[in-house]
Parts: structure tokens; C-alpha cells; sequence
């Protein structure tokens, strides 16, 4: 093996350890920034309609534009569609993150739990750095 294909394979191997570290460490975020305050989180859930509003893109951040919940009603979370577009995005794409609630702004400013989740980047991203280098030798 020559070195060019040393280098292409290094480089290779360094593509896959960034690509886990990055969908890794934005499916952290989003974890964090839904979990309920009942589960240790900073969420506030009534209804459940806020946290089931959590949505990801590729191309822009989801609009706040749905109109309040029915209280009667309980609504679902999953993390479901959220993973396809994590899982779907490549190094070079902006993943955005966001709720589309209406009243999903003012929930952040009072209780942060958008805020606290983007804070913690740093961690995962250590946590996750570690764990691809062991996946990725």
C-alpha cells in the first residue's frame, strides 16, 4: 500500500469519526432540550402538544406557528422523524433544531431548556469524540 492510499484511508476513517460525533452529539441536544421537567429535564409538560411539536430540518428553523393545544387532549412524542433528519444529514449541512408551538418561545425564555441543552454541545460532542475514536480506530 502506498502512502496516498494510507492518506486516503486516515482520511477516510476521520470522515466517519466526524459524521458520528456530529449526529451523535445533535441527537444529545435533542434529547436534552425534551426531556421533561418529571424526568430530570428542564421541559415543562402539560398536555404534552410543546414537546410533541419539537421538530429538526435541514433547511430552516420550524416555524412557531401552531395554534394552542386542546387541554383535553393528550399529544405524543417521538424522536422518530426528528432521527430520519439528524441520521440524513451529511458534514456539510446546518441541522436546525426548534419547536413549533406557538407559545415555544416563551416556555424557553422562562424555563431554558433549549438554551441549557445547547450548552451542554461541548460535552457530547467530548463524550462522542471519544466513543467514535474507539468505533473508528
Amino acid at each position: 500500500m502506498g502512502i496516498e492510499d494510507d492518506i486516503n484511508r486516515r482520511i477516510a476513517v476521520y470522515e466517519k469519526r466526524l459524521e458520528a460525533v456530529l449526529k451523535s452529539s445533535v441527537q444529545d441536544v435533542f434529547r436534552e432540550m425534551t426531556t421533561p421537567v418529571s424526568n430530570g429535564g428542564r421541559l415543562p409538560v402539560d398536555t404534552g402538544f410543546l414537546r410533541a411539536s419539537a421538530q429538526a430540518s435541514l433547511e430552516d428553523f420550524p416555524s412557531a406557528d401552531k395554534a394552542n393545544p386542546d387541554k383535553s387532549k393528550r399529544y405524543a412524542f417521538s424522536m422518530g422523524s426528528v432521527s430520519a433528519v439528524i441520521m440524513g444529514a451529511n458534514l456539510r449541512d446546518e441541522i436546525f433544531l426548534g419547536f413549533t408551538a406557538n407559545y415555544a418561545a416563551y416556555k424557553e425564555a422562562k424555563h431554558g431548556f433549549v438554551e441549557s441543552a445547547v450548552l451542554q454541545f461541548p460535552a457530547f460532542v467530548n463524550k462522542n469524540a471519544a466513543k467514535a475514536m474507539k468505533a473508528f480506530p
